[in-house]
């Protein structure tokens, strides 16, 4: 049977689980969500939804959280806290809420591809996977790029069943939309673009399809100039912390590894259709969506610089949760449900042991106030201009090139955030040990004393620190989960 003629209706039974499942998945989503204070993403989600007009949005979005697409996320929140602040509870509500459409609309396309069951069982894996709970509880973009994505495969399946020119517009329309909040929506297009390549290899129509993604082309058009400088100013930033170069790999291995991976795609897209059940084009849907986004990332870390991060393609966990729910299909009902409700229910409680038990994350709130506990409104609070990186990782390159993007301190923003003090606040370049030491001195003399907030590790910090014998450079507050300090420097002659 073809993917056109499946649909599913519900039982009663099945109803009362699936509102069962949404008001759970609400539940874990909206409860606690001013328990922990903002992280460094967060507040800058934030700064760029507070800024007066849409323009500044905008603008304030490219420069300072570049590879996100057209600003899209910003732009909704900016009207959102218009109306609800940017308190943590607010901006995380307004991220948990797109979360929970993202768990409605998968039920609706795992039900536009399998029987209800599997629907079901789909549904509950993706609500309460870790990704799912983390993102939902984030003030960030990805749970309204997952719950986007979900819906252009949704309307995809739709538009493949029946052609209309209304379905093939919401599908250009939701793909422009995802690369307006996340250019790694480009991956999940491009999965789309080979589900519309192998219906024409099997002699089917695409030509609603390719005139949805020509919509979503010509939408992403005024973007498209800021959208790759972005990505170029991105990978400035981040090539000398998460990224980095794949060269120290053999060639050998670099072309082999890649290999496999585009012919594994290739295989994917063009293996002959499966014969052994009715779903089996549907489950090949699912694994071209899921699989080659992530070999797409794969390849690329292969042959260029690592560029695997899971929230970049974050929609494909719910593809693996549809597979893994079409997957447990063959196995008899007992072996389901009671698989279904293991894995969901282990999900739950590592999220409520967690929630009950670890330390909220409250950094920032204990730096902004060991700084205004000290009423010292006259000392410097400095930061280490650039991404977050070391410094030898960056031997070799122009120290001011690195300061390019984020030239006040990518840590900056999220102490302004809790800061509520008059300290004048500062950046140096951490590239340029010499000057940074000399500026530290100098602003810790002048004023007896100076805040240092930096990433930087212990040897990194021991060339950017001024000399022990003149000054004490109290570490105040260390975080070893993000690697981030507070340091107090004052002269040893201070107090005489």
């Amino acid at each position: 049977m073809e993917i056109t003629a499946l649909r599913c209706s519900l039982t009663y039974s099945q109803v009362a689980r699936l509102l069962a499942l949404i008001a759970i998945a609400g539940s874990v989503y909206f409860v606690g969500l001013g328990r922990a204070g903002f992280d460094d993403a967060e507040a800058y989600s934030a700064f760029i939804a507070s800024r007066a007009t849409i323009a500044e949005v905008y603008e304030t979005s490219l420069q300072l959280d570049p590879g996100k697409g057209g600003g899209l996320y910003v732009a909704l929140l900016h009207f959102y806290c218009e109306f609800f602040g940017t308190g943590e509870i607010a901006m995380r509500a307004f991220s948990a809420a797109f979360a929970l459409a993202g768990v409605i609309l998968l039920y609706a396309l795992a039900s536009e591809l399998f029987e209800a069951d599997t629907a079901l069982i789909a549904t509950a894996l993706w609500a309460f996977n870790p990704i799912a709970l983390i993102v939902a509880r984030w003030a960030r973009m990805y749970s309204m790029f997952i719950a986007l994505a979900i819906a252009s495969l949704l309307a995809l399946v739709r538009l493949q069943r029946r052609p209309t020119m209304p379905r093939a517009a919401a599908f250009g329309i939701l793909g422009a939309a995802m690369l307006y909040i996340h250019l790694g929506g480009a991956l999940m297009l491009g999965a789309e673009a080979a589900i519309l390549i192998r219906e024409r290899w099997r002699g089917r129509p695409m030509f609603a399809g390719n005139a949805g993604l020509a919509l979503t082309l010509i939408l992403f058009l005024p973007i498209a100039p800021s959208a790759f400088a972005e990505v170029h100013s991105s990978a400035l930033g981040h090539r000398f912390d998460w990224m980095g170069s794949a060269s120290h790999m053999p060639l050998a291995v670099q072309i082999v590894g890649a290999s496999i991976a585009i012919a594994l795609g290739f295989l994917i897209v063009f293996d002959p259709p499966l014969r052994f059940d009715k779903e089996a084009e549907p489950l090949r849907w699912c694994l071209i969506w899921t699989l080659l986004p992530a070999l797409a990332l794969l390849s690329g870390s292969l042959l260029l610089h690592p560029m695997f991060e899971i929230r970049y393609i974050a929609p494909v966990v719910a593809g693996f949760a549809m597979l893994a729910a079409a997957g447990l299909k063959f196995a008899s009902a007992r072996v389901r449900n009671l698989a279904t409700t293991a894995v969901a229910a282990a999900f739950l409680i590592v999220a409520i042991v967690f929630h009950l038990y670890s330390r909220p994350f409250d950094l920032w709130q204990n730096i902004a106030r060991a700084v205004e506990a000290s009423d010292t409104p006259s000392q410097d609070v400095f930061f280490e201009a650039g991404y977050v990186m070391g410094i030898r990782q960056a031997q070799g390159a122009d120290p001011e090139s690195l300061i390019e993007v984020l030239p006040r301190g990518y840590l900056r923003i999220p102490f302004d955030y809790y800061f509520r003090g008059t300290s004048p606040r500062r950046a140096i370049n951490p590239f340029r040990t010499a000057s940074a030491r000399e500026t530290l001195a100098q602003s810790a003399r002048r004023n007896r004393g100076a805040w240092l907030v930096s990433h930087m590790n212990a040897d990194d910090l021991a060339a950017e620190l001024p000399p022990g014998d003149e000054f004490r450079c109290d570490r105040i507050i260390y975080d070893p989960s993000v690697s981030i300090s507070l340091y107090h420097i004052v002269p040893r002659d201070a107090d005489h």
